[in-house]
């Protein structure tokens, strides 16, 4: 388990618990989250700054309290300390999320507890409530493009079989006019996030229980050619194949542009 402080059975040092909520790993490979708003961080500013970035991880919806925006959630750009009251305008979030409430959406926040306001919300789930007992895959990608910052979302139901079949379930851009309320702070309200903050994290909300595996966070060595997807010819309702057989979790740089590279990886 970890505590308030950097998990002491985690050889990096990167992960930590934070917000209201228990963290625990069952002995089967899985994180059990609990409580009324769990965190999971993953920061280490001084070595990892966490800028472009593709975080995977498989997700199962046991025990919780139907809170519409709680699911399964990535957050990333944020500084370490951003949702505290010590350095509330540090707070600068995308958040991707497949909500319980049946919805997908992209989420920005500035300022911690002042508000966050989302974009491209629909239903992916035919008109229900993200399933219970079922291991459903994200693959979160934020990245710089030459306009903006890009956000895109893919979902994988397999389980991770053969590497997961990745479908795209939505993407945007943020090129400016995407406010978020941020009244003391000394940026726009419509700042787009093109700095790194230094911490990728997972949230939930309203949980009894709820099962993560195979997270895992990459930096993309984004020497980007202009506005493209990670998966070669990856539009709305395709699929890809992960082509990294061995993990779930899983790499699928094969299928990248010219100008796109994976480094480093933090996984469990």
């Amino acid at each position: 388990s970890s505590s308030r402080d950097r998990d002491p059975d985690d050889p990096t040092g990167w992960s930590m618990k934070r917000g209201t909520g228990s963290l625990n790993f069952d002995g089967a490979g899985h994180l059990v989250m609990k409580g009324d708003q769990p965190r999971i961080y993953l920061s280490q500013v001084s070595e990892k700054f966490w800028l472009n970035v593709e975080a995977t991880v498989y997700y199962k919806r046991l025990v919780d309290d139907g809170t519409d925006f709680g699911g399964l959630v990535i957050g990333a750009r944020a500084g370490p300390e951003g949702h505290t009251d010590a350095e509330p305008c540090n707070a600068t979030t995308y958040h991707g999320r497949f909500r319980h409430d049946g919805n997908m959406d992209f989420n920005k926040e500035l300022q911690h507890h002042a508000g966050s306001k989302s974009r491209l919300r629909h239903d992916i789930w035919n008109g229900n409530g993200l399933p219970f007992n079922t291991w459903i895959g994200m693959k979160y990608v934020v990245r710089n493009v030459e306009n903006g910052v890009k956000l895109e979302l893919y979902r994988d139901l397999t389980e991770g079989a053969n590497g997961g079949s990745w479908e795209l379930m939505g993407e945007i851009t943020d090129s400016g006019g995407w406010e978020a309320a941020a009244p003391d702070c000394d940026y726009p309200t419509d700042l787009i996030i093109t700095e790194g903050g230094g911490v990728v994290y997972i949230r939930n909300s309203g949980l009894g229980e709820a099962q993560y595996k195979w997270f895992s966070v990459r930096e993309i060595d984004a020497a980007y050619t202009g506005n493209q997807a990670p998966f070669a010819n990856a539009g709305p309702g395709q699929t890809v194949t992960d082509s990294d057989k061995n993990s779930p979790g899983g790499a699928w740089a094969p299928s990248q542009p010219s100008g796109l590279s994976w480094s480093s990886l933090w996984r469990w």
